[in-house]
């Protein structure tokens, strides 16, 4: 997975030239959805309000579920999925999550007979009342800012970030689910092609969430750790692994608040598991904090930020921070459409003597991390 920049100028010039997103067929061709998740009842309700007719689903767990809302629900390797196949039924695969590989489902759902399947994404840019998740933005959205992505694409240090980056365009454009399948899911803040954390570590984590980066840093000298939690869940789990595993740490304090660019208090929607997040359709009000506000005399030697939507404010606010220490810095690049090329932007602006790389931990674009190093 190699690519230089100049090549890499050239490709991603002619992905915007020559390639785009498959479309579902008119709504008087009945349509069969892959998934019979929560991804795949949003895609029934928002195609039925179009007119199509939804003739069956498809799931793994079709003998559990049986039917939803009256529409039948097969086996994909069954004898009714067979005959969908056979009358040449357009399937779409309404799939996305970090933890499933849907170049595998397109690959056997082609073993099975079906020859028109198309993704998650290309019923999303057809239906522009489907539920939008994360990163996905119709192609107008990408052609509108593609100074930007080709000045993002400029940043990366090494030819990998290079090819994930323009992978990461493709997919958007194009919904080719045959992208980006092999993810470093296991080291997710600390992948073994990059240098290793300098010891001892002292860590600001930003959606600290349970303690699952904190159990990841087990085999590093972890001297002091500041994290933040907002939702109180997370917070009193998070509470409970420091309690039983934090005796080799020498500074640790929690905080019950978000990460913004300034100190304020905003909306905030509990009960999310690691997707609660601030949002104007919050159930609750929360403290958020600027980290140059409240902690100006930590002196990190690592930050990672996973806060769902929050990670711009949240450089923002830890800017003097960033500039004083030079820490490395983890940011993930997913949860918004633009965060893509304007996270690494804003980390260049604030670290200019930084080298950027990009790795990715999760299938369907997600669990994409900018990382920042000392040269």
């Amino acid at each position: 997975m190699t690519m230089n920049l100049e090549s890499a100028i050239h490709r991603l010039t002619q992905l915007f030239e020559q390639t785009a997103m498959p479309s579902l067929p008119g709504n008087d061709v009945p349509v069969v959805v892959y998934g019979g998740g929560d991804c795949g009842r949003d895609v029934l309700h928002v195609l039925r309000e179009a007119g199509y007719n939804v003739a069956a689903f498809l799931d793994a767990n079709a003998a559990k579920i049986c039917r939803i809302e009256n529409v039948p629900c097969y086996l994909p390797e069954g004898p009714e999925a067979r005959r969908l196949a056979a009358g040449q039924m357009p399937v779409v695969i309404a799939v996305f999550n970090y933890a499933t590989d849907t170049g595998a489902i397109e690959n056997s759902l082609r073993h099975y007979g079906f020859k028109n399947i198309l993704p998650y994404y290309a019923a999303a840019a057809t239906l522009p009342n489907l539920k939008s998740r994360f990163w996905f933005r119709p192609r107008k959205f990408l052609e509108q800012h593609i100074d930007d992505i080709r000045r993002g694409l400029e940043l990366w240090a090494d030819d990998k970030s290079r090819e994930i980056y323009l992978q990461l365009v493709e997919l958007r454009l194009t919904g080719n689910l045959q992208l980006l399948r092999q993810p470093d899911r296991a080291h997710q803040y600390f992948p073994e092609d990059l240098p290793p954390l300098r010891e001892p570590v002292r860590l600001i984590d930003g959606g600290a969430f349970t303690g699952d980066t904190l159990a990841a840093l087990g085999r590093f000298h972890l001297e002091a750790v500041a994290a933040f939690e907002p939702d109180l869940e997370n917070f009193r789990a998070l509470r409970h692994w420091l309690k039983n595993n934090g005796a080799g740490i020498t500074e640790a304090v929690l905080f019950p608040c978000g990460l913004d660019s300034k100190t304020a208090m905003r909306r905030f929607k509990t009960g999310q598991g690691e997707g609660s997040a601030v949002m104007s359709t919050g159930d609750v009000t929360i403290p958020v904090v600027a980290l140059d506000d409240v902690l100006p005399h930590f002196a990190p030697t690592f930050i990672k930020f996973d806060i769902e939507g929050a990670e711009m404010s949240a450089l923002m606010g830890a800017t003097e921070m960033i500039k004083k220490n030079q820490p490395r810095i983890a940011v993930c690049l997913y949860h918004k459409p633009a965060d893509l090329w304007e996270i690494p932007l804003l980390m260049q602006q604030i670290a200019p003597k930084q080298q950027l790389f990009l790795r990715y931990h999760a299938f369907n674009g997600l669990e994409i991390v900018a990382y920042a190093f000392e040269p």
